[in-house]
């Protein structure tokens, strides 16, 4: 599937503001998603679904907001066929969806603009020990420290999940 651009974040609000009675928050990305912004009359989204951008086998990157676009890109550099997952929502998880990739992939990474502990990362290894995951998992996002200052491109690079970090990770959970 071609990448989406800002417009799905319209979505996401429309479904909040129309759809949830819960309390709720959408994180709009520092930078916006490097995607064009169209003014598109979509649909409210799914609650709690995540959706594949790109079809794959071996490995799936399970990516979060505009980190998506990235995830693409590198595996678009990558010989391998790493398909690339949307999760669009952290809660309520994706569960199902989420079994599903655990019992077709050998390998999973994680891919947030956010914290790794307490975020997709957490979430998504806490449901794959409660599945007795087996595969190698790789989690990118930012680690329990103080991130220096910088520019996005600049601290995605700094934390390794720029374009070249992801493919990096891609090809350390290759097979030998």
């Amino acid at each position: 599937a071609a990448p989406r651009d800002e417009s799905h974040l319209r979505a996401l609000m429309h479904t909040a503001a129309s759809d949830l009675v819960q309390p709720w928050a959408i994180r709009y990305p520092r930078g916006g998603s490097g995607q064009p912004l169209r003014n598109l009359d979509l649909p409210a989204s799914a609650v709690g679904k995540a959706e594949w951008l790109r079809e794959g086998s071996g490995t799936a990157i399970l990516a979060l907001g505009p980190l998506c676009y990235t995830a693409l890109e590198a595996a678009t550099m990558s010989e391998t066929q790493t398909a690339i997952a949307d999760m669009r929502f952290l809660k309520p998880l994706d569960t199902e969806f989420l079994d599903r990739v655990f019992a077709r992939f050998d390998a999973v990474i994680t891919l947030e603009d956010g914290a790794v502990k307490g975020g997709l990362a957490s979430a998504v290894a806490s449901h794959a020990t409660a599945r007795q995951y087996t595969g190698k998992m790789r989690h990118l996002g930012i680690p329990d420290v103080f991130p220096t200052h910088g520019s996005v491109a600049e601290l995605w690079k700094e934390l390794g999940y720029d374009k070249d970090g992801i493919l990096a990770a891609i090809h350390s959970v290759q097979p030998a």
